[in-house]
């Protein structure tokens, strides 16, 4: 026995009027204009890894491009990390091991570990192999994914050791 249900739909165009969606920008008003000034942007994530209640702010980018490339700045701009201070600006958070120069194409931060701090993965697409001569250009092309495991809010680099971040893995996008 089969039981067919069916119910009517009712459209009124009148009240279907289409929302007005607005972007604007408030990069400069977030503070976040001169420490991304130069930076090839190009993958990035939103996450809480400090657990204070609001979104942080992750930019990766590709770093292997001619200088002359990243003005303003005078070379390839690393990775950055932001923290949310609640009130529409962000700061930059000092952890030098989450600032690598690489080719960064995707980023997540997810609670791998579940201990209720996100860690950060980021994907590189690594050449494997590198043309430059020059840093940090060389070692942009060279670097492969990152897996980063958040101690409390400092997150720690972990690739090689936890396993998620095969070595034979070269080329890794959009997460």
């Amino acid at each position: 026995m089969s039981l067919l249900i069916a119910l009517p739909v009712i459209c009124v165009p009148a009240l279907a009027a289409e929302p007005t969606i607005m972007f604007r920008d408030v990069t400069e008003q977030a503070g976040l204009i001169e420490p991304l000034a130069g930076i090839m942007g190009h993958g990035g994530a939103w996450g809480d890894f400090d657990r204070d209640g609001r979104l942080d702010l992750f930019v990766g980018g590709f770093c292997d491009r001619p200088n002359e490339e990243y003005l303003p700045a005078k070379g390839p701009v690393p990775t950055r990390l932001f923290r949310n201070q609640a009130n529409g600006t962000f700061t930059r958070v000092d952890q030098p091991g989450v600032e690598f120069f690489g080719r960064v194409s995707g980023a997540v931060f997810a609670d791998l570990n579940n201990d209720g701090w996100p860690e950060l993965y980021s994907a590189n697409n690594s050449k494997g192999r590198s043309r430059h001569t020059i840093e940090p250009q060389r070692s942009a092309q060279m670097r492969f994914s990152n897996l980063f495991r958040n101690d409390e809010g400092r997150l720690i680099y972990v690739s090689k050791s936890s396993g998620a971040v095969p070595g034979e893995l070269l080329t890794a996008r959009n997460i």
